[in-house]
């Protein structure tokens, strides 16, 4: 059997605030929400397939997100949101066990941001 989570938030529970190489149960609350997953969770469950979804909040959050809808479609230029999703995305290749991100040619743009990450 192939397990696939088709959406996961990695980047977005990181900017929040969680530590998502813990499970869940080692997880704080954070604004009174329990955590709901970890990458330890996704491993013991036989997940094979993570889809991380890229989510940008609107500013209402620790005064970090998109203030206009032409931010709200560049998330690389969102508070915070890079660096969130550099924590994810590491955390995500340690899970998988990979070195580095392959990028398709569309997102070269995507790709300097995360140099660390590429090959």
């Amino acid at each position: 059997m192939f397990i696939v989570d088709a959406h996961l938030d990695l980047a977005y529970n990181v900017m929040r605030g969680r530590d998502v190489t813990k499970p869940a149960a080692e997880q704080p609350a954070v604004d009174n929400e329990t955590a709901t997953v970890g990458l330890p969770d996704l491993r013991k469950g036989g997940v094979a397939l993570v889809c991380a979804t890229i989510f940008c909040p609107p500013r209402n959050y620790k005064n970090r997100g998109y203030t206009t809808a032409d931010d709200g479609f560049a998330p690389r230029r969102a508070t915070g949101f890079v660096d969130a999703m550099r924590h994810a995305l590491g955390a995500y290749l340690r899970f998988a066990g990979a070195s580095r991100l392959d990028w398709a040619a569309h997102l070269a743009a995507d790709k300097q941001l995360f140099p660390e990450l590429t090959g």
